[in-house]
């Protein structure tokens, strides 16, 4: 069964941007980033897997807001947990890919605004 939007529930601050079966969670953020802001899920309502990408707006430079991807990997695998029998170990391989049970589920990309600068704090994540 296909997940619908009204099943995903998201608390305040975020905002839902359901995008058809074909797209690309992550172009699609990176691309209303500037204009939608901190909080926007880009969710892709697929069959076969879980896209997503959130919208982040750092108060911090550039090299220093790229660590925001561990704590978006470590909340993966918290969600991923939460599903998953407790005989199966989550574990990461460096630096973007996630693995239940040694199998591969998924991964993590960080995307922010061409051009910016990395002692620049950056208008999004």
């Amino acid at each position: 069964m296909r997940p619908s939007v009204s099943d995903l529930q998201l608390p305040p601050p975020y905002s839902l941007v359901p995008l058809r079966e074909a797209g690309d969670a992550f172009a699609h953020a990176c691309a209303i980033a500037a204009e939608e802001g901190a909080g926007t899920l880009a969710w892709v309502r697929r069959y076969d897997l879980a896209e997503f990408a959130v919208v982040l707006e750092p108060e911090e430079p550039l090299e220093e807001a790229r660590r925001a991807i561990y704590a978006g990997m470590n909340a993966l695998a918290d969600a991923l947990a939460v599903h998953a029998p407790p005989s199966r170990p989550i574990t990461f391989d460096w630096p973007d890919t996630i693995r239940v049970d040694g199998v591969l589920v998924g991964g993590a990309r960080l995307g922010w605004p061409e051009g910016a600068r990395e002692h620049e704090i950056p208008d999004w994540l």
